[in-house]
């Protein structure tokens, strides 16, 4: 990957940093599970399904808090860019201001 920061030459990096975009149930998943198993991977439904203390997704969706989620899922990102490690993130990423946020 190549990231350009303002006021700097372009810095290069060994590892790579994956964006899944697309509608739910479309595969994103499934080709995380088929081809990034030496990735780390940072997926909101995994972090809502870990505080929903074991229900059913649609009844976790309900009762936890969606903010919690958001800040447990961008300091995992944060964790892993910060360590340089390859990671995949899972999520729909249908909205463009969305994936800004983790650029």
């Amino acid at each position: 990957l190549m990231k350009g920061y303002k006021d700097s030459n372009p810095t290069y990096f060994e590892h790579e940093a994956i964006f899944l975009i697309g509608l739910p149930g479309s595969g994103k998943s499934t080709w995380r599970n088929e081809n990034a198993m030496d990735k780390n991977v940072v997926c909101r439904d995994d972090i809502l399904m870990e505080m929903g203390n074991g229900k059913k997704y649609d009844q976790a969706y309900k009762t936890v808090d969606a903010s919690k989620v958001n800040a447990e899922l961008k300091k995992r990102w944060e964790s892993h860019l910060q360590k340089r490690e390859d990671v995949v993130l899972d999520m729909t990423n249908l909205v463009k201001s969305h994936r800004n946020e983790y650029l």
